[in-house]
Order: C-alpha cells, then sequence, then structure tokens
C-alpha cells in the first residue's frame, strides 16, 4: 500500500507486509491500539521498493512499523512514520534503508509526513488536545512550528509542486480539502 515513485521514476516504494505473516486476512477491520493512526496490520509494514516491471524487488527495512513513506525529492533518503509502541514518529532514512533516524519530538503522536518540494522541510499532521493539527519543521526536526489551530482535524498534508501552497484533508463531520499558502 501508499506507493510512491522514485524521483526518477525507476523505482516504486511501498509498505508491505509481504516479508511477514499479516493479521486481518479476513478484511476484518483491525483498529489501533492507541486508536489515532492506521491499524494494528501497521506495525507489521516494512518498506520495500520494485522495479514498474514488477522486477527487482528490495526490502528496504526489517521489523515492522514502516509506513507513509517517500523519497526526498533528491531521491537519497526516505521520508516515514515509524511506529514504536504506542508512539507514531516521524523519520528520516538513507535511500537504502540505513541511518534511519527519529526527526520528530518522540512525546507526541505524529502522521502523516511529507516533503516540500526543495526537500528541506517537512510537513506533517501532530495530534494536539485530541485533534490533528499541521506542523511543519526542517528535515533534520528543528524549527517546529505550528500551521493550523482550528476545529475538525488536519490529516495527510502534501506541498505543492511549486512550494507556494499545502493541500490536505480536514475532518469537520465530513473530509473536505484544504489549500493554504506554505509557510516561507
Amino acid at each position: 500500500i501508499h506507493p510512491t515513485w522514485s524521483p526518477d521514476s525507476q523505482r516504486i516504494l511501498f509498505n508491505t507486509t509481504c516479508f511477514v505473516g499479516a493479521t486481518a486476512a479476513d478484511g476484518r477491520e483491525v483498529p489501533s491500539d492507541n486508536k489515532v493512526i492506521g491499524e494494528q496490520i501497521d506495525k507489521k509494514m516494512d518498506l520495500a521498493t520494485i522495479r514498474p516491471d514488477g522486477s527487482d524487488l528490495k526490502q528496504i527495512t526489517t521489523g515492522g512499523g514502516y509506513t507513509y513513506a517517500a523519497f526526498s525529492p533528491d531521491g537519497n533518503s526516505i521520508l516515514h512514520r515509524r511506529i514504536q509502541g504506542p508512539k507514531s514518529l516521524i523519520a528520516v532514512m538513507r535511500a537504502d534503508g540505513t541511518d534511519d533516524r527519529m526527526v520528530s519530538d518522540e512525546g507526541n503522536i505524529n502522521g502523516w509526513p511529507a516533503w516540500s518540494s526543495d526537500g528541506k522541510r517537512i510537513v506533517f499532521s501532530r495530534r494536539v488536545n485530541e485533534r490533528f493539527q499541521l506542523f511543519v519543521m526542517n528535515r533534520d526536526g528543528r524549527n517546529v512550528q505550528q500551521l493550523t489551530d482550528a476545529t475538525g482535524e488536519f490529516v495527510n498534508p502534501r506541498w505543492s509542486p511549486d512550494g507556494t501552497k499545502i493541500v490536505c484533508g480536514r475532518r469537520l463531520g465530513d473530509m473536505n480539502l484544504v489549500i493554504f499558502p506554505a509557510p516561507k
């Protein structure tokens, strides 16, 4: 699930349970134990890449808990969400899966990370007062700024290719798309 292209279109990065046995194969809803992001099966997800023709499957991670991944614009890094027990953290690793390091505050529940178009910043959702709000930080986790503080939950943000706007889903009764200027 959650496939994304490498910047050169030569590989597809995705989450998979193909390297371990998966639960909920009968299609049952399996809620998360922290009831905020994803399902229990996320704990078994690893990252892999494959060529567009289906050849050369490569496992990038082991141990599970890797989701919502994307290559950096230069293709040298992978941004992802990492589940560790009840925590949901944002991390960055090299494109080969080495040097995985947490960049978000471990005291929070974070999800849905996305690169800025220049690869220098990350936009993501963070649980604040029982609802998700948007935040942005430098790729090393510094200079965290809250972008939203409004009713509803702001999820799955994405930067525009020109870096001037951010689009996200807003849960407020229904799900709506919201577009607003990106921070400078």
